[in-house]
């Protein structure tokens, strides 16, 4: 499939054509503490010591409690207790959807509210990250059993990729409060999509791209909690869609590669340019270590690529 232009120039445009409103993402400097409404988290009107342990006995529910429960726990998204918001609140929708049992009407109800979710302003930094992770349950959901129109596909895709391409909050884990993981959470969410024959071959540049535009970070941020392999998973099962063009892998990854405006020899003097570097090479490091021993020749051109861009950083 010709689509060696329509990458080269995909990172640059990506940027600009893919901001939905809202959807912008918070910044690091935005204390838990702005958030002044209440978050409540109690499915089923559970107290916290009934949630734990409804956790310990693998969120089991009947049928007439698990579509009801699933919707309620996306309240707890957005809770500062990551016990509840994590624990109980993605781990609890995580268990219910993967049991198979929940109706085709509940999990589009999931996917109506993580996407209204991941659109809404964030000050604490909790909700649009664990929105992503509801979304790519979701999308896991409808490679299984598809339940989407295209259209749809098309809103998650848009959606998807113009909110990690905006990810500017970078905090990872907190002792005292838990994880954010926007890039990481996002990069779930690309992956899956990956992953699922119902989207379309003319997708996966768009969400390979998205996922390449948070390799380097912005502003100076060294990435710490395991970013750069997150990110590159949906790059590698793009890669094996092989839907893009094999002459296109080189020129993308080699803009990877770039000291951005400088000589690399000048990184050492300069802490964005330091971590443009750290984050790089991790991020093609992780890539060249899961395709080293892959021998079939399909995916060489990718292999060769990742081989020249690791070279090219000092």
């Amino acid at each position: 499939m010709p689509l060696a232009n329509q990458m080269i120039n995909t990172l640059g445009a990506l940027a600009i054509g893919l901001v939905l409103t809202g959807c912008a993402g918070q910044t690091a400097d935005t204390p838990a503490a702005a958030v002044t409404a209440p978050v409540d988290c109690s499915p089923g009107d559970m107290d916290r010591a009934q949630m734990l342990a409804w956790r310990e006995q693998g969120f089991t529910a009947n049928a007439l409690e698990r579509d009801v429960y699933a919707l309620e726990l996306m309240d707890c998204f957005g809770h500062p207790d990551p016990v509840l918001r994590d624990d109980i609140g993605y781990s609890g929708l995580a268990a219910l959807m993967r049991s198979g049992l929940l109706a085709d009407a509940t999990v589009l109800a999931i996917w109506d509210t993580a996407m209204t979710q991941l659109q809404q302003p964030d000050l604490a930094g909790f909700r649009q990250p664990f929105a992503a992770l509801a979304l790519a349950e979701v999308v896991r959901a409808d490679r299984i059993k598809p339940l989407f129109t295209e259209a749809q596909r098309m809103q998650i895709i848009r959606l998807a990729t113009s909110y990690v391409v905006n990810v500017r909050d970078y905090r990872g884990y907190s002792d005292t409060e838990g994880w954010r993981h926007g890039v990481a959470h996002g990069a779930d969410l690309l992956l899956q999509l990956t992953l699922n024959p119902n989207v379309r071959d003319e997708s996966i540049p768009d969400i390979v791209s998205a996922a390449l535009t948070q390799v380097a970070a912005h502003n100076g941020h060294f990435y710490v909690f395991d970013e750069p392999g997150r990110l590159a998973r949906p790059v590698l099962y793009g890669a094996r869609r092989r839907v893009i063009a094999n002459d296109a892998w080189g020129p993308m990854l080699m803009r990877l590669a770039q000291p951005n405006g400088t000589e690399w020899s000048d990184a050492y003097d300069s802490t964005v340019q330091l971590a443009r570097l750290h984050n790089t090479r991790a991020f093609l490091q992780y890539v060249y270590i899961q395709v080293a021993d892959v021998d079939a020749p399909a995916f060489q051109p990718f292999k060769t690529a990742v081989r020249e861009a690791l070279r090219a950083l000092p």
